[in-house]
Parts: structure tokens; C-alpha cells; sequence
């Protein structure tokens, strides 16, 4: 007879209770064990039983590797679980997950949260660089990315434009950074570390999926502006002006820096139908603006769109001054399946300026970095990084960890479906 999918995930839960118990009860016997013969070692022999003591631990800390030891053990239940949902049983584990996370979100079935409290990139106060890091940490559905390790990470610059390796100012270069992990895998219940170490070029104008980005390829009919280049325009070329006195910043790719004054009710726009675009990863939208060199007065509004989304930041206040950066908020809307459209496309406009004009400049669209299972853009700003600049940031429990949605985040670098209050419908296991 074929059982329901409660009964499949109290199989799923009975299995992960019973590698926990074994992995805390054997842990913790082992490990006290193992500090009574550390203290009583004596004698010039006994560094022999020390070395067969280590190999034995190394044996142990394997058998209860959890990205080793669940997903064989629990391979027969995940199969189960895909004959329930008419599943062919060739299927691989992960293909298996998504089917249970759908049916749990479409059912409002929910294991017990992590409860994470995710921290923000800060950087430190003795940075040079004045750019920013934004930080995604909810899926497509809203629920938080708890697949992740509990830990402190920082990002570091590690080679800026006195590097040979790098292209010049605003592409420098830093390192994302965990904790280091720790012995083995016995000391899981003290919480494993990433241990991740790894480079990448922070974003820039030259960055993401739009071309043209800051508006210094453009085509002129003697002085005056014929065509943007890469950029459609929806009403007049006459609404438009390129600044190449006023810009945010002079990036070493760029040839001329500029940035495009909107001098009326209008906008622009790229076509995304012919970009890749990868479902599985969050595309973020920032790009900065100057209201004070036009004496854009309050009241001025501008928006963006994004295949079927359109996002309309707050009405300026009439007295912001130089450069400032905005972004579209860092939640769901980010992913691609709430967002793409048949014939989808990119656009920025301004709907309200009653006056004056408004410089936007470095208008980015850019697929966002997966660090741990969460998402980022290291973005600098109009002073370079230079070496050693820093940001930091720490990720931590509010609560008793969720067994469940611990090990499925071990083993399967997943999360399912989950809620803080007692109202989780899988049973979280007891252990003794």
C-alpha cells in the first residue's frame, strides 16, 4: 500500500533521529573516552597507541560523516517518497528534494526552522574603499536560506590596482573567507565550519547582463545626441543629454566616462530575450543617481523594470546631494521565476520630474554570487578598495537548532520548507 507524504517524511525523520542519536551518543563516549587516555598516557611506547588512537578516531569521524553516511542511508526513504509522488525511481536525490519542498509549500507543510539570525556584510570602519556588499538570504518563495554554515565570514580585498593581475581601479579583487573547519567531523555537535577560501573580482559598470551600462557608447549627430548605444528609447532622444563632466566614476575599462541626464518624463530600455539567464541563481539591480547637478526638485520619482516586475523607488526629498547609490530590495522578487516574462526586458525611467534634469550613471543588472548558499554583490564605489580592506559579518542561531533542516543542509546543501513558531507539521526527532 502506498504511504501518504506524512508518513514518507516520519520515515525521513525516524532515519535522521537515528544517525543523530548514534552520532551523539558514539561522539560524546568517544570523546570523553579519549581525554581519559590522553591524561593517563605515560611511557615512551604510549605514542604508538596515540597514533592507533588517531587513526581510529579518523575511521569514526568518517562512518558519521553526515554528507557521507545520510544520503546512502536515507536513499530508500527519498525513493519511497518518489513513488509517492509518481516519481520515476531512476531519479537522482536532488531531483527527489525539490519534489518534497514543492509539496510541502503547496500543502503548507513545514519542518522546525533554523531560526538563523543572518547577518549584513559591514565593512570595517578602516576601509579605504567606499563600496558596498548587499546580501540575499530567502529562496524564491521567501522562506530563509538555511542550508548554509552558522558562522563568521569576511571579505577581504586581496589585490587592488597596484597588482599586476588586476585591470585597474574599481576591479580589485578580494577573498570570501569562513571559519576554519574544525578536526573532523567528530566535533559536530560543537557545529562544523565552512573552511571556505576564494576569490572574486568585485562588480563593476563592466559588470552583469546590460550593456552599455554607464552610457559612454553613444552616437552623436554633430553636437547633438542621435542614438544610445545598446539602449532603446521610449519617447524623445530630445529627453536625454550624455554627461561626460558628471559621472560617478572613471573606471580603466571605460574609454570616456559619462552618464545620461534625464531631462524629462521618459525612459530606456534593453531587450533580455536573448540573454542567458539562469533560473537558479537571483539577478540584482543597482545603479546610482544625482539630483543636486540638475536641481531635480522633490517629488521626482524614477522606477525600473524587470521582465514583469516594476519596482518605483521613493520620491526624492529635493535635498540630496552628490552621488547616491539605489537598489531594488533584496527579497524574492530577485529570482528569475518571479520575474521572467515572455519577451522580457530591462528598463529605467523617471515618471515624475517637474523640473531641472537628473544624472543616473553605472545602471546594473548583475547574477549574484553564491557564498554558502547565500547570495551577494561585493559592489565598490567612487573611492577604489585598496588592500586589506574588510568587511565582516556573522550568521547565528536564535534558538535550538532543527534537526531535520540541520542535516538536510549538511548532506544535500538544502533547505525544505519551514516555520519558527511550534506549528511545524514534520515531527522534529527527540534525541536521547
Amino acid at each position: 500500500m502506498p504511504i501518504t507524504d506524512l508518513e514518507a517524511q516520519e520515515n525521513i525523520g525516524n532515519c535522521i533521529r537515528f544517525l543523530a542519536s548514534l552520532s551523539k551518543e558514539t561522539i560524546g563516549r568517544f570523546k570523553t573516552m579519549e581525554t581519559d587516555l590522553l591524561n593517563s598516557a605515560s611511557g615512551e611506547r604510549f605514542v604508538g597507541t596515540l597514533g592507533q588512537k588517531s587513526a581510529l578516531r579518523a575511521d569514526l569521524a568518517a562512518m558519521l560523516n553526515p554528507p557521507a553516511v545520510i544520503p546512502s542511508f536515507l536513499r530508500a526513504q527519498l525513493l519511497e517518497y518518489a513513488e509517492y509522488v509518481g516519481l520515476p525511481l531512476e531519479v537522482d536525490d536532488q531531483s527527489i528534494i525539490d519534489e518534497i519542498y514543492k509539496e510541502m509549500h503547496d500543502n503548507a507543510q513545514y519542518v522546525k526552522s533554523r531560526n538563523i539570525d543572518f547577518g549584513l556584510p559591514l565593512a570595517n570602519v578602516g576601509n579605504t574603499g567606499d563600496g558596498v556588499i548587499y546580501r540575499l538570504t530567502v529562496d524564491e518563495e521567501g522562506y530563509a536560506i538555511e542550508s548554509g554554515f552558522i558562522e563568521s565570514k569576511k571579505f577581504v580585498i586581496t589585490r587592488d590596482q597596484t597588482d599586476g593581475n588586476v585591470t585597474g581601479r574599481h576591479n580589485e579583487i578580494g577573498a570570501f573567507t569562513g571559519e576554519p573547519r574544525v578536526l573532523d567531523d567528530l566535533e559536530l555537535s560543537d557545529g562544523l565550519k565552512s573552511g571556505l577560501s576564494f576569490e572574486f573580482t568585485i562588480y563593476s559598470e563592466t559588470s552583469g547582463i546590460l550593456n552599455n551600462a554607464s552610457f559612454s557608447d553613444s552616437t552623436f549627430n554633430g553636437s547633438t545626441l542621435d542614438t544610445i548605444d545598446d539602449w532603446d528609447v521610449t519617447g524623445s532622444i530630445n529627453n536625454f543629454e550624455i554627461d561626460e563632466i558628471n559621472y560617478y566614476r572613471a573606471n580603466d575599462d571605460v574609454v570616456t566616462p559619462a552618464s545620461l541626464r534625464f531631462k524629462a518624463v521618459d525612459s530606456i530600455s534593453q531587450s533580455l530575450a536573448n540573454v542567458s539567464i539562469s533560473r537558479f541563481a537571483p539577478y540584482f539591480i543597482t545603479f546610482v543617481y544625482n539630483r543636486q547637478i540638475g536641481a531635480a526638485p522633490a517629488g521626482t520619482v524614477f522606477y525600473v523594470q524587470y521582465g514583469s516586475v516594476i519596482y518605483t523607488f521613493p520620491a526624492l526629498l529635493g535635498t540630496e546631494t552628490g552621488w547616491k547609490r539605489v537598489a531594488i530590495p533584496v527579497d524574492e522578487s530577485t529570482w528569475p521565476n518571479n520575474w521572467l516574462s515572455d519577451q522580457p526586458k530591462f528598463k529605467i525611467g523617471v515618471s515624475t520630474l517637474a523640473s531641472g534634469f537628473i544624472n543616473i550613471d553605472e545602471v546594473l543588472m548583475v547574477q549574484m554570487l553564491n557564498v554558502d548558499s547565500t547570495y551577494y554583490v561585493p559592489i565598490g564605489g567612487r573611492t577604489p578598495f585598496e588592500f586589506g580592506d574588510e568587511f565582516t559579518w556573522d550568521d547565528v542561531l536564535v534558538s535550538t537548532d532543527s534537526i531535520i533542516q540541520r542535516y538536510f543542509a549538511l548532506s544535500y546543501k538544502r533547505h525544505l520548507p519551514h516555520i519558527v513558531t511550534p506549528s511545524h507539521t514534520w515531527p522534529e526527532p527527540v534525541l536521547p
